[in-house]
Parts: structure tokens; C-alpha cells; sequence
């Protein structure tokens, strides 16, 4: 503290102090108000300002500009202090960076912009912003603007925390070639993280964090771009257009998209996306958690969990991939659902499309719990896919029915309880089906499958009795069937529904009636009213020559009360 000066504001509310005749050197200013009995302790606001001989005041961001100035190419610049914008005395312009092999250290600094100035603008070679924070940056401009020619421009170890540019601007612009960003981490960004133009190749973000910003990471028709060691929690999803993309050991948490990728939407040539985990991502049409469209992706040992693609008609819980080459390999899929088709994937494929050593369970939509494949045939191998569940789109008779009932059951998957596709596939060493069913070889299976599902039917006589509730088992052509010759003669009705379970919703609505047709004979004993009856003491012989039912009915005289109602089978 180098005085403490107590002054009364004028007429119009001014306060004035002179500093002419301060020594040169850097200053802190803080105006601040005591409780007078009229206005309460309040710090009004405080500036930086440096005097740098005569009569000239200047701001930070100007001693900036100034340091930056007097550099020559290759120097280092130490920063010593924090820089904030002073709106009396700096520009709201860029601060300018053209000297080549330039690094600038802030050495665990903050550069302040007070929601009003931009920050740099670096029109040189092999520029390093390195150990600096930047802060509450302008909400109407860019902060950081890298130029054409400016290669080889780094970033590093840097923090950008609540910059404020609108949604067509950025905190970093990169309009050159060789661009990396490493251990740094954008926080609260209202505007797009990094924004990557067409110009630009060979971009390199490693090791980097991107949390709750508007949006992350934003390009057009790049070359050569590598996200490695990243994480991307509640943000937009990365809107990538690259002739090639490598994403690696990096996760993906909470993201959302506005059209279809929820932590990720790339359209690119050949692609590789592996190590990585993607967790509770939404978009709001296809692709829950990515989004691809191109010519060969490559997904390796990935995970996704909890995806949701949740439009009224969205592809892709998971992933949605419109490609001519695709291979998934190692992966797992767990709980991610879409409101149409391809609970886990939803795969669009013209020329390959192989899945391999993956896991599939508990995914839903409703068609393809797990995969929905269209175009190309496809081969499927190693890999194991359980309850996974689909919609039950159908329960019907399947002909007339004579000595049998045969019911067919439709669900949302064509194969395997798990997978629709439009041309089949071919699979090798597949778990599915509850487990029991191993394919370890070389097979195709047959369309229209949905084996092993439990069909209710309830049966009924012509007073309403329920006779029968069997619980039945489809085979491997989506058939159950009940033989009702096991039922005495008589008129009867019944209703069959699928329960919902791990493969299938409910569905019902099956209902109708039969005549059991046979041979038959009755006898009937009348015993005058107010007779004692012991039915103990009555037996009936019969000559039995084929299965035969004795029913044996014991009613008042009217029939109005049954006392007995029991049916034997012989």
C-alpha cells in the first residue's frame, strides 16, 4: 500500500486524483465507500494502470502490447503479474503478436478482459501462449485470432474460464496450418471453444478439458486433425468436417446435440476413433453419441453407456454411421436406446460393414434392439448379444384352427432377437438368446426369428372358467402351439399376450374361440327334492375305447346352486 487518500466526490459526483506526479511503474487503484450512515461498505471498483514516464498513463492490456513490442524474434516474455483490461485507458482491440519463435510464459498469470476487450491476435511463426489464464473474455468478439500464415502456433497449459462470445464466436480461431493445444481447459465458454476453418491442417488437442461450454469444438473441411487424452463433459457436440480424424483415450460425459451426435458429429473420409468412453450423451435426432458420415471409420475398444438418441423417429442409441466401410471391433454397448431403430447402432453401409469381439445388452428401440443394419450384407463375429429389447409388433393365428392352436409372434428384430437388417448377415461365434443358443461357426440366420419367446395363453370354457393358463415357448419360427384335443368337449374362448420382459414390450389383443368337437355320452341321475343323496354310493361303469373326459356335475333341481364340479381324464 503506498497511500490511502480520503476525498469527497463533487457536485457531480466525481472523484479526481492526481498522479502526475507519481514515479513510473505499475499501480493498483481500488475506490471504495465507508458506511457513512447514508450508504453502506462497498468497494466501487478497481484498475491497473502504468505510468511509464512524463505524463503518460497507460493500461495492462497497452504494457502487454508494449512487452510484446519491444521483443524480438526467438525472446521469451516472463509475465510477473496479472494483466485486466482497464476500459479508460487500454483499446478493445486485439493485442497484436508478430514476432516469430515468440513465447509468452505467464507463469501461472491471469489476463482479465472484464467481459469487454479481445486478447490476442497472433500474425507470426511458431508463437507459444504457455502457464496463463484467460478469463472473462469480450461477449462480441473472438478473444484469440491465429492468422493464415501463423504456423506452428502452440498453446500450452493454459486455462480459458468464463469467456463470454456469443455463439458465432470463440475463444480460440486457428485459420493455419499446425496448430496444437495441450493440458489446457476451457470452462463456461458461451460460445464455441475452438473454431477450426477450412485452412486449416494437422491439428493436434491433447490432453485437454472442455466443460460446460456452449460448444466445443467447431471445423470445416480440414486435414489431419487428432483429439487424444481429452475429456468433453455437458457441451454441445464437436461438429468436425476432416479428410481424416483421429480421436483416442478420451471421454465423452453429458454431452448434447442439437441435430444428430450427441458428443460428436463427423464427416470425414478415413477415420479412427478408440480407447474412449462415451456416457449418457444426447442427440436430438440420430446418433445418441456419435454421428458419422463418410467413407471408412474405424471404432476400437470403445464403450458406451446410457447414449440416447431421443427424437420421435431417431437411428443410433449409440452411434449412427452412413459410410461405404465400416469396422467395429472390441467395443461395448450397455443401456443406450433410440425411438426408432438401432437401439446400440444404427449402420447405413454400402460396400463392409463387420462387427467384431463386441458386447450388446440392455440396449432398446424399436426396431433392432441392438443393431439396425441397412444396405450392404454384413458380417457379424465373436460377439455376444443379450437383452437387448425391441417392440412386439405383432401376435396372430396362424391358420384355422382344427386340432391345434398355432399362434406367430412378431417383434422389432428380424434376427436373433436382437438385430434387424435389410440383406441379412453372416455371423461366426455369437452369443445370443438368452445365452443358450452359441453359434461357432460359419452361419446365416434365418430372417424373421424370434425364438425362445414366452406366449400366455388362457383358455376358457363356455361358463367363464379359466381351464387352461399356459405359458408357451416360441421355436425358431416365432411359433406356439397348443393341442386341444387335451380339452373335453365344448365351446371355448381364449386370449394370448406377450408379458413385457428383456427382449420384447406387451402386446395383447389376440382373442378368440373354438369348439372342442367328440364323441360323447351323459347320464343324468334325477333324485326327487327333499331326498337324501349320497353321490359316495352312486357308481356309473363305462366301456372306455379312446381318451375319454367324465365330468361330474351335482346341482340343486333347478341348477341354480353346483355343489360338485369336477372333471376326470382317462
Amino acid at each position: 500500500l503506498i497511500e490511502t487518500v480520503i476525498e469527497k466526490t463533487d457536485k457531480n459526483n466525481r472523484l479526481t486524483y492526481n498522479i502526475l506526479d507519481s514515479p513510473s511503474g505499475g499501480y493498483k487503484f481500488v475506490f471504495s465507500h465507508e458506511d457513512d450512515g447514508y450508504y453502506t461498505n462497498s468497494t466501487l471498483f478497481e484498475f491497473n494502470l502504468t505510468r511509464i514516464g512524463g505524463y503518460e498513463t497507460v493500461g495492462d492490456f497497452t504494457i502487454l502490447q508494449l512487452l510484446i513490442d519491444n521483443a524480438n524474434d526467438n525472446d521469451v516474455i516472463n509475465l510477473t503479474r496479472d494483466y485486466t483490461y482497464s476500459p479508460e485507458l487500454d483499446t478493445i482491440d486485439f493485442i497484436l503478436i508478430n514476432k516469430n519463435n515468440l513465447t509468452i510464459n505467464g507463469n501461472g498469470h491471469t489476463i482479465d478482459a472484464l467481459n469487454q476487450s479481445r486478447l490476442f491476435e497472433i500474425d507470426a511463426e511458431n508463437v507459444t501462449l504457455e502457464n496463463m489464464d484467460f478469463v472473462n473474455g469480450t461477449s462480441q468478439q473472438t478473444l484469440i485470432y491465429i492468422w493464415d500464415d501463423s504456423i506452428n502456433c502452440l498453446i500450452d497449459n493454459c486455462n480459458f474460464i468464463n469467456n463470454n462470445p456469443d455463439s458465432n464466436y470463440e475463444d480460440i480461431f486457428v485459420n493455419s496450418q499446425n496448430f496444437a493445444i495441450m493440458n489446457s481447459n476451457f470452462i463456461n465458454t458461451t460460445g464455441i471453444a475452438i473454431r477450426l476453418t477450412y485452412k486449416v491442417k494437422n491439428v493436434t488437442i491433447e490432453n485437454c478439458s472442455f466443460i460446460n461450454n456452449t460448444y466445443s469444438i467447431r471445423s470445416a473441411g480440414n486435414e489431419n486433425i487428432l483429439i487424444s487424452k481429452s475429456s468433453f463433459i455437458n457441451n454441445s457436440a464437436i461438429e468436425l468436417s476432416s479428410n481424416a480424424v483421429i480421436i483416442e483415450d478420451s471421454n465423452f460425459t453429458n454431452n448434447h446435440g442439437d441435430y444428430s451426435g450427441g458428443a460428436i458429429n463427423l464427416i470425414a473420409n478415413v477415420s479412427n476413433i478408440s480407447n474412449s468412453i462415451f456416457m449418457n450423451n444426447v442427440a436430438r435426432y440420430d446418433g445418441g453419441a456419435i454421428y458419422l458420415n463418410g467413407d471408412v471409420f474405424y471404432i476400437f475398444n470403445c464403450t458406451f453407456i446410457a447414449n440416447t438418441a431421443n427424437g420421435s423417429n431417431s437411428y443410433g442409441g449409440a452411434m449412427s454411421v452412413k459410410a461405404n466401410n465400416t469396422n467395429i471391433s472390441s467395443c461395448d454397448f450397455f443401456n443406450n436406446s433410440a425411438s426408432s431403430l438401432g437401439g446400440a447402432l444404427y449402420l447405413d453401409i454400402q460396400e463392409s460393414s463387420i462387427v467384431d469381439n463386441s458386447t450388446f445388452r440392455f440396449n432398446s428401440a424399436d426396431e433392432g434392439a441392438a443393431i439396425n443394419w441397412w444396405g450392404i450384407e454384413a458380417i457379424l463375429k465373436n460377439s455376444t448379444l443379450l437383452d437387448n429389447k425391441a417392440s412386439s409388433k405383432s401376435l396372430s393365428l396362424d391358420g384355422d384352427i382344427d386340432e391345434v392352436i398355432t399362434i406367430k409372434f412378431t417383434g422389432g428384430n428380424n434376427y436373433i432377437n436382437a438385430i434387424y437388417s435389410s440383406s441379412g448377415f453372416e455371423m461366426k461365434d455369437v452369443v445370443y438368446w438368452n445365452g443358450e443358443i452359441i453359434n461357432s461357426g460359419n452361419d446365416r440366420p434365418i430372417r424373421n426369428q424370434c425364438p425362445g419367446q414366452n406366449i400366455t395363453l388362457e383358455i376358457y370354457d363356455s361358463q367363464d372358467n379359466l381351464v387352461r393358463n399356459l405359458t408357451l415357448v416360441s421355436d425358431g419360427e416365432s411359433k406356439v402351439y397348443y393341442d386341444i384335443s387335451d380339452l373335453p368337449y365344448g365351446n371355448y374362448s381364449f386370449k394370448a399376450y406377450h408379458l413385457d420382459d428383456e427382449y420384447y414390450g406387451y402386446i395383447g389383443g389376440l382373442n378368440g374361440t373354438f369348439v372342442v368337437n367328440r364323441s360323447h355320452s351323459s347320464v343324468n341321475i334325477n333324485i326327487d327334492n327333499g331326498t337324501e343323496f349320497y353321490y359316495s354310493d352312486c357308481n356309473i361303469s363305462f366301456d372306455i375305447f379312446n381318451k375319454t373326459t367324465a365330468r361330474v356335475i351335482i346341482t340343486n333341481y333347478d341348477g341354480s346352486e353346483v355343489y360338485i364340479n369336477q372333471t376326470t381324464d382317462e
